[in-house]
């Protein structure tokens, strides 16, 4: 649905428009930020992300997290070190990854931190720092444990573990379970991010090294990224 979606953010944008509100401003630019990333549109994500830098302000802003279990900041972060990466800059979706995490302990949300955990992470396999992917996933999985949050303990940290499936010593078994996982997440959260899933658990079969025929815009949005 993602048409529909980017129909939804210009509806919370015109309401910004008409209202002013500022914690419906900082929730439009969040919605714009996932949607069009998503559509494939990285510069309009960028766009409303960089917005969001600009205002953002803790003692403004901190308590947008508490609604909607993420902070504005940190969903920026989150996605801003999935485009980087795909529009060429490497160093700088690390960093930004990294920033991230800093901001959101800051925050101490514990949705917020275990989402910028999982979704928030992927930049490590991009890099191929497997044991740095494979902590940090294994600590969202322990933090909805600790937190009582089972979407990290059973489906988000297990669904973003599949990425580690053909790094393990024997991956048939990792893959097997990767599939079953795959099928239940979903089922409940749809196939948004499946394609590059599948890419991943596909390469095993195939010669490793940088040149393994990636698709780094996450398989939905690599026939429509837009890049400068």
């Amino acid at each position: 649905r993602l048409v529909e979606s980017l129909a939804w953010v210009r509806e919370l944008l015109d309401g910004v428009k008409l209202t002013g509100d500022e914690d419906l401003r900082m929730v439009a630019h969040m919605a714009a930020v996932v949607c069009y990333f998503w559509h494939g549109d990285l510069l309009e994500a960028r766009r409303h992300g960089d917005a969001i830098e600009a205002r953002y302000d803790r003692l403004r802003h901190g308590h947008i997290v508490g609604l909607t279990n993420h902070d504005p900041l940190t969903i920026t972060g989150i996605y801003a070190s999935h485009w980087l990466w795909i529009l060429g800059y490497p160093m700088q979706a690390l960093q930004t990854c990294e920033a991230k995490d800093a901001h959101a302990l800051h925050v101490g949300h514990w949705f917020d931190i275990g989402f910028t955990q999982t979704l928030g992470q992927w930049v490590h396999e991009y890099l191929e720092d497997i044991p740095r992917l494979d902590r940090r996933l294994a600590g969202a999985v322990q933090l909805g444990i600790d937190q009582g949050l089972p979407f990290f303990t059973h489906l988000q940290g297990p669904y973003c573990q599949i990425l580690l499936a053909p790094h393990r010593e024997d991956p048939r078994p990792a893959i097997a379970a990767a599939n079953s996982v795959l099928s239940l997440y979903e089922s409940l959260c749809g196939r948004i991010a499946a394609p590059y899933i599948e890419i991943i658990l596909e390469l095993r079969k195939q010669p490793r090294g940088r040149d393994r025929g990636r698709a780094l815009q996450f398989g939905g949005t690599n026939k429509r990224v837009v890049r400068p």
